[in-house]
């Protein structure tokens, strides 16, 4: 899911002129860069939240579980 949501949010940022005639509204792609960017951010920690986990599940790491064990109860 994480690489989905990173390959969107690149896409939104890179090919905006696609976007833009999918859209067709003014106000809606001044906020495409910002939106662009959060999809990027959320996508880079769903990314790196599920290496720890996989990584720790398949080497019983005590301290990766815990940390997405705790990220997860925010």
């Amino acid at each position: 899911m994480g690489c989905v949501l990173l390959g969107i949010g690149i896409w939104l940022k890179v090919d905006e002129r696609s976007v833009a005639s999918l859209i067709k509204n003014e106000e809606a792609m001044s906020q495409l860069g910002n939106l662009a960017w959060a999809i990027i951010v959320i996508a880079a920690v769903v990314i790196i939240l599920g290496f720890l986990g996989c990584c720790g599940a398949i080497h019983e790491n005590q301290c990766m579980l815990a940390t997405v064990i705790h990220s997860l109860r925010r």
